[in-house]
């Protein structure tokens, strides 16, 4: 059984308690007193394309995928666990398969910065239609993004958070650093890649009368790969793409949706090789919001007044 631990914040004042000041209550509804018990069936992965200069192609997609998730979101702060049983993945027989995937996002103000790590070793692949195993085969990638949101009517935690709701229809662009580093692990020869983009970005969300809302965005970006092969370290254009969707039903208590989100990264590897790296991220959810402990809220309006958020 695989285990997914989430932490979507890091617990600092900055992070946990802050409240953006200005913030347009017609566009943005908040739910700042209460708990919201979040429940999810995911599907996640990092998967890999290798190009040849010949034509063929490698497609590496990992054996397990697919996890239940529960987590509890007091504000800016969430804390889940999540399982992988092996009935829910297709290539449950490949010995040793396992994913591990931990995720934080910290909101301060209009900034959204997120933390991942994702382990992955056992790949199923595609070569000239012909199935094969690399049980074996591991990779790990190490990273994050920071945003900033331009528009103050313009709500990312309606999506991402559900502690906020969209209740007029908004959009804003949204430029995005992003860094990562994937180690790629097989046998006695690891290698090592590191990614490194800027690039503007611009997300809507549609609301749909008073309970429903569509979200869709996209980045895309231009940036460098420094990559580790036999010769020693070489350095790459990077052009990355991510495009993200989500249809979502709100009340003051229960919240439920679906998002997917898929990221491409494209750059070359040497004069006769590609590399192009896929992050996939597909998600059924549902919640439940009730009233927080009058202690807690008492703590975070103290907090917000000393350091003057209020």
């Amino acid at each position: 059984m695989d285990v997914r631990i989430t932490l979507l914040a890091c617990l600092v004042a900055s992070g946990v308690f802050a409240q953006e000041a200005g913030i347009d209550t017609t566009y943005i509804k908040k739910y700042t007193t209460q708990l919201t018990l979040r429940n999810s069936l995911t599907s996640t992965g990092n998967s890999f394309v290798i190009r040849n200069s010949d034509g063929s192609e490698l497609k590496l997609n990992p054996a397990r995928s697919v996890y239940f998730h529960t987590a509890l979101q007091f504000r800016a702060l969430e804390i889940g666990f999540g399982f992988s049983p092996a009935w829910l993945n297709p290539d449950r027989n490949l010995e040793g398969a396992h994913l591990y995937n931990l995720d934080f996002r910290l909101y301060t103000g209009r900034w959204m910065t997120t933390f991942a790590y994702l382990d992955q070793v056992g790949f199923r692949a595609s070569l000239e239609g012909l199935d094969l195993d690399f049980p074996e085969f591991e990779s790990r990638k190490i990273g994050g993004t920071t945003s900033f949101v331009l528009n103050r009517r313009f709500s990312f935690r309606a999506v991402h958070a559900q502690n906020e709701w969209q209740q007029k229809s908004a959009g804003s662009f949204v430029p995005r650093m992003l860094a990562y580093y994937t180690r790629y692990h097989l046998g006695d020869q690891t290698q090592h890649s590191y990614d490194f983009a800027l690039g503007p970005g611009y997300h809507y969300n549609w609301v749909l009368g008073k309970h429903w809302l569509v979200s869709a965005g996209n980045t895309t970006g231009l940036g460098i790969n420094i990559l580790e092969m036999e010769q020693g370290w070489n350095t790459y254009w990077l052009w990355e793409t991510q495009f993200r969707a989500t249809l979502a039903y709100n009340s003051d208590t229960f919240f439920a949706g679906i998002g997917g989100q898929y990221t491409f990264y494209e750059h070359s590897a040497g004069s006769s090789t590609r590399l192009d790296d896929r992050i996939y991220y597909l998600q059924l959810y549902f919640g439940y919001r009730f009233k927080g402990p009058p202690s807690w809220n008492r703590a975070a309006d103290r907090i917000n007044r000393k350091f003057g958020w209020d």
